[in-house]
This record gives C-alpha cells, sequence and structure tokens, in this order.
C-alpha cells in the first residue's frame, strides 16, 4: 500500500490548474481523468504513484479518494480557485479549478515533471466527457476484449485512440488502415477540401491535423465532390 503524499498531490493538483488549457481545469469529471492518467501511468513504467491516492470505482470511471479534501485546503490556504461555470441547458453546473499560485516544480523528480508534461499534452485539450468515454472504451477493448466501433468527426481523437480508421466521402469508403495510413494530408484534402498540416504528435506519436488557416475551415464547402460541400447541399 502506498502512502498518501499531501504535499505532492497539492502541486500536482496546482501544477494541472496552472498548465491546462487557459489556466484551468474545466470540470471536475476532467480533474479526475488527469489526476489518474497521471498516478496510473506513472505507476505503470515506475511501479509507484505520484500522489499515492486510492481510487475508487464509480459508473463514470476510476475517482480519486482524497481529491476533494486535498482541493478544499489548497482553496483555504489561498493557492486554488475553486468555482462553479453555468453549462448547456439539462447539464450540472461545471466545477472550474485555477490555480491562484505556481506550484513548486521543484518538489517533482525528473520524471514525474516529465510524466505530468506527458499527461497535460496527450490529454489535456480533451473535455471531461471524452476521457470518460475513451477510458471505458479502452477498458473493454482490453479487459474484455472486445472490438469497438465508433463513429468520429475528430481527426485527432480518433488518431490518439483508435487502432485502425475508416474515413469516409460521400457515403463511400475513401481510405482505411492505420491511423498512420489514413490520416495524411492528401487524404485529408480529396475527403474534407481543406488545407491542413499533417504532423507527428510529440508525446503520442500519432497523426496530428492542423488546419493551415482559420478561414480555411469555411473554403471547405466551396470544393466539390467533399463530405463539407456534401453536408451543406
Amino acid at each position: 500500500m502506498f502512502k498518501l503524499n499531501e504535499e505532492k498531490y497539492k502541486e500536482v493538483i496546482l501544477y494541472l490548474a496552472k498548465n491546462v488549457g487557459q489556466g484551468g481545469v474545466y470540470g471536475k469529471k476532467k480533474m479526475y481523468k488527469l489526476l489518474y492518467y497521471v498516478d496510473f501511468d506513472f505507476f505503470e513504467k515506475y511501479e509507484k504513484p505520484i500522489t499515492g491516492d486510492i481510487y475508487h470505482k464509480l459508473p463514470m470511471g476510476p475517482a480519486p479518494s482524497y481529491f476533494d479534501v486535498i482541493a478544499l485546503e489548497l482553496k483555504k490556504e489561498g493557492n486554488l480557485q475553486i468555482n462553479k461555470s453555468k453549462s448547456g441547458n439539462g447539464y450540472n453546473d461545471a466545477v472550474v479549478y485555477k490555480a491562484l499560485t505556481d506550484p513548486k516544480v521543484d518538489i517533482f523528480s525528473k520524471d514525474e515533471k516529465k510524466m505530468l508534461d506527458r499527461v497535460i499534452k496527450l490529454y489535456g485539450d480533451k473535455t471531461g466527457h471524452q476521457l470518460e468515454i475513451f477510458n471505458l472504451l479502452s477498458r473493454l477493448n482490453t479487459e474484455k476484449k472486445l472490438t469497438i466501433i465508433i463513429s468520429l468527426h475528430d481527426l485527432n481523437l480518433g488518431s490518439l485512440f483508435c487502432h485502425r480508421i475508416m474515413l469516409m466521402n460521400r457515403a463511400r469508403i475513401s481510405a482505411i488502415g492505420t491511423p498512420l495510413e489514413v490520416i495524411t494530408e492528401k487524404n485529408i484534402r480529396d475527403v474534407y477540401g481543406c488545407n491542413v498540416i499533417v504532423d507527428k504528435h510529440p508525446v503520442a506519436g500519432t497523426p496530428r491535423v492542423s488546419l493551415i488557416s482559420e478561414d480555411n475551415a469555411f473554403q471547405c464547402y466551396d470544393v466539390p465532390h467533399t463530405n463539407a460541400a456534401w453536408r451543406k447541399s
């Protein structure tokens, strides 16, 4: 059994709240997932967690047992801001965590700091719901040996989590294979009519898609025989 490291736990929370998104973690579910990946990915590699927290099973996935207590202490100390933000109709308000002080980075070993940065780069731009769904699907695939088929419009999400991708164009298969084989500049230009840059994700090593310019997204509609033009018609 690993001992809870409260001091390091606080700095992990502050580090995530400081470096994810626009300086804050949007949603308790997302914070739970980020902490889970930090601890379990580190454990998988070094056979020990960073925070020492115990994760219990919930329908939405693993949840850290002591997070609320530690976060409340940070708030009382004036180091962490915890607010609620309005969500869409029918949804509960989201909890937003924002660091009010800089984390004490020196408390982390080189490997711990590297893992924190890795988790932020891999999952920091994903929503809590996306992380919840793909964490569940990954478990079903590995533990239950189930084949998962999912329809996505987010190419980067598919590239990060899927083993194989089928790219559709006007209800027909345009390309099928691994993310590296399918997600190419030519394929995306042929299907969506957009000029993009496909490079290598700095952490995962999977293809990463970026539009060359924001205005170019609207130009997709002007290219005939593409998904974008087809949907507009």
